[in-house]
């Protein structure tokens, strides 16, 4: 069985975990639509998608990037005879990374930046001093990052009511901040019909790391 996974930066995330819990007879692959190059990789992309027995798809929308070739009306359009598509909301969850904010720039392209960074770099104060000062646990206000998870949360959850989705992801992965690492853990085996052994999604990914080299 082939899928393949079409979605921005957390479509690739979702193709590893796919990866691990339906095991070496599935075959998963994925691109994140903003990396595509479509000068080069479009016949690769559209050779995918067409030949995929399932096609796993986030909302993306008519006419991005200047192609119709990455929305979803047009993936689900190309499904090959007897394929599956399934529709999953791009997940929102402030209270993994509270103290981020985004800029877009280039039109299609999302920066992510700190305020704390900002702030200690506007300061004056080292790269040490912000890495140490960040990592401790209780760095940010417990009651700030519970209000942030709950309203991200509410968000997630009108997100998946709004739209008609064949995969929710609350009911696949829970985001936890134990300390800093933020682990991915699901809590549902491979989905129904994709193969696999029946065991939950596993992941990890360290969100914070020391990068003072």
């Amino acid at each position: 069985m082939k899928i393949y996974i079409h979605g921005n930066c957390q479509g690739p995330a979702l193709g590893e975990l796919l990866s691990e819990a339906c095991g070496p007879a599935v075959e998963v692959n994925s691109r994140g639509v903003h990396d595509i190059d479509l000068e080069n990789e479009s016949k690769d992309y559209i050779e995918d998608i067409r030949s995929a027995d399932v096609v796993i798809s986030q909302p993306v929308a008519n006419n991005y990037r200047g192609t119709e070739i990455l929305s979803t009306s047009w993936v689900r359009d190309n499904v090959k005879p007897g394929g599956q598509f399934l529709l999953f909301p791009v997940i929102y969850h402030r209270g993994q990374l509270p103290q981020s904010f985004t800029t877009i720039i280039h039109g299609d392209r999302m920066a992510y930046h700190d305020v704390h960074a900002v702030t200690y770099f506007l300061s004056g104060r080292s790269v040490d001093e912000f890495l140490d000062d960040t990592a401790k646990s209780d760095f940010l206000p417990a009651d700030f990052v519970r209000s942030e998870a709950f309203l991200s949360t509410v968000e997630l959850l009108r997100r998946e009511a709004s739209a008609p989705l064949d995969v929710r992801v609350s009911e696949i992965v829970t985001i936890y901040d134990g300390s800093r690492p933020t682990a991915i853990h699901g809590q549902s085996p491979c989905p129904g019909g994709l193969g696999g052994d029946g065991q939950p999604i596993v992941g990890a990914h360290e969100t914070r790391r020391d990068n003072r080299t």
